[in-house]
């Protein structure tokens, strides 16, 4: 009985801490209202999303309570301001249920690469993921530095971007069926959807200089820049969809369109058009690629950048960047488990190596990058902040990649029942018959060109993997750990620091030496296995050094 009153009063205590700690974050901004019943003035700068609350909105904080009223329309307002604290913002179950599109996404994307493991298999792989994740990357990129209420306008964007997502994904085909834009109508639906969906990405940018409320005098010039660089991929998929819309129903097209000649088409007539999907590939590579050299070359190193650009909620970008990397390592376990069980040794040894590949890449990327915002490279370096930026699509893709290359090595192992029951399938999608239903290679070459996708998946895996590590350190930490490190530590983390890549080097070229499912799977498993070993050894060692020091 003593010790459960002695509970009770603890927890009381913690209660009471905690209300404390609300009162003075809500104390931080003013929500008095002015005299004469008018409305409160909207300060010019916000410490953290809840500093956006007015008097009447203070019951956020309860998490039973559900609003009984959605206003019309409420403006954007700026997350926090340069120097305040960092509030990690609540769960928002809308970005889960976002991200739930990608799942599909990565599947299909996937899928590119299995059925045409070749140079066109792989433009569309990358131009079909390049531009699914900068969308979820702008999305991304708004909501860590804006956060907008629950009111009906904003829901109704909400929907129509979703939607644009769904007929993005629904659309992301073979690289046959997308290659042929006078026989399907995949391609430009694909163009089209992509492109409303980076219309409704500008109306977010411009509605920050409109109605947007924060720092007045960098809203409006974050909003034409951000509009500005949006505008490069918008303008290349409007050319994409126009190239595409005319080339389907152009009189050829029409043709074409015939529902008996589209059943045929995939496999012979109608002539291919690369140029939609080049220039879908284009736009995000294009944004990307002056996003950083804007970053890197134009903007100053000296910390007066910040006068220009409206700071990001950092540990709400972690949590995103690591959500995003689950969702990519788990399309390679989907891949796995989705395939059909053949009963041979060869079949378990594959999935079950994959699988701990997976795992172990897993436990890699989450032991190697920092959790807080005080470590992160978004913290530490303007310049290889960026760099990671671009990085991480790269690692992305490759990791996709991957799970083509396992699923390749599955389906090896098919046997006469598991063929029986994929033309069943085929013929169920009745468009894809003649696309998918007879292999574009002969059993040796796809092989090959199964083992040639793993092998430079999972090396770039490692690789950028790597060079996210050696980000979060950059180039001066390194030195200065070397120099201050004794003759044979020095030798020790040089050494170790090679073997990781050698070992990268190992298993990129791996496919020259071997075509054998099973084989790359195991020395896909070591390997990683070895990896997570040398990341280990090194960190250990790098720690002991920064101990003695303190010391």
């Amino acid at each position: 009985m003593e010790g459960n009153a002695s509970s009770r009063d603890l927890d009381g205590v913690i209660d009471d801490n905690a209300r404390n700690a609300q009162q003075e974050e809500l104390s931080s901004v003013n929500f008095s209202r002015p005299k004469g019943g008018q409305k409160p003035k909207r300060p010019s700068m916000f410490v953290a999303s809840e500093s956006f609350l007015d008097d009447s909105q203070q019951h956020i904080f309860e998490e039973s309570y559900h609003p009984g009223n959605t206003p019309f329309y409420s403006p954007p307002k700026q997350r926090q301001r340069w120097g305040d604290k960092r509030v990690l913002p609540r769960v928002n179950w809308g970005d889960l249920y976002f991200d739930l599109f990608f799942v599909a996404a990565t599947y299909n994307i996937s899928n590119i690469l299995v059925t045409d493991p070749s140079a066109m298999g792989f433009l569309y792989f990358m131009a079909t993921f390049m531009a699914s994740m900068y969308l979820w990357s702008a999305k991304t990129f708004f909501d860590s530095t804006f956060v907008v209420d629950d009111d009906i306008v904003h829901r109704m964007m909400e929907v129509a971007f979703l939607t644009a997502m769904g007929s993005v994904i629904v659309h992301i085909r073979t690289a046959d069926v997308l290659s042929h834009t006078a026989d399907y109508v995949d391609m430009f639906a694909l163009s089209l959807s992509l492109l409303i969906a980076d219309v409704i990405t500008l109306l977010r940018q411009i509605e920050i200089g409109l109605t947007g409320v924060g720092e007045e005098g960098i809203l409006k010039m974050v909003s034409f820049r951000n509009s500005r660089d949006v505008m490069i991929p918008l303008s290349l998929q409007l050319v994409a969809t126009i190239i595409a819309g005319l080339d389907y129903y152009s009189t050829a097209g029409g043709s074409y369109g015939d529902d008996s000649h589209r059943l045929l088409a995939g496999g012979a007539g109608g002539s291919t058009n690369h140029i939609p999907i080049i220039l879908t590939l284009a736009g995000p590579v294009v944004y990307q690629i002056q996003w950083a050299i804007r970053g890197i070359c134009l903007f100053p190193s000296d910390g007066s950048h910040k006068k220009l650009i409206v700071p990001i909620n950092v540990d709400f970008t972690i949590h995103r960047n690591m959500e995003w990397t689950m969702l990519m390592l788990g399309e390679s376990v989907f891949s796995l488990l989705v395939e059909e069980v053949t009963e041979t040794q060869e079949f378990y040894i594959t999935f079950y190596c994959g699988l701990l590949c997976v795992i172990l890449l897993e436990y890699i990327h989450f032991t190697s990058q920092p959790m807080v915002a005080e470590r992160h490279v978004m913290v530490d370096s303007k310049n290889r902040a960026i760099v990671a930026f671009s990085v991480q699509y790269l690692y992305s893709a490759s990791m996709v990649g991957l799970g083509a290359g396992l699923t390749l090595f599955l389906r090896s192992f098919a046997k006469a029942a598991s063929k029986k029951r994929r033309l069943v399938e085929l013929a169920f999608a009745g468009r894809f018959l003649a696309a998918g239903a007879v292999s574009l290679y002969p059993a040796y070459e796809m092989k090959e060109r199964s083992a040639v996708v793993f092998c430079l998946s999972l090396g770039i895996v490692l690789l950028c993997v790597d060079i996210s590590q050696f980000l979060q350190v950059g180039f001066r930490r390194s030195f200065r750990v070397l120099e201050r490190s004794s003759f044979n530590m020095r030798i020790g983390i040089i050494f170790f620091v090679a073997m990781r890549w050698a070992l990268i080097s190992f298993v990129s070229t791996l496919w020259i030496w071997s075509t054998t499912p099973e084989i790359l799977a195991e020395i896909g498993m070591g390997s990683a296995l070895i990896y997570s070993m040398l990341v280990l050894i090194t960190r250990k060692m790098t720690k002991m050094k920064e101990a003695d020091r303190r010391h």
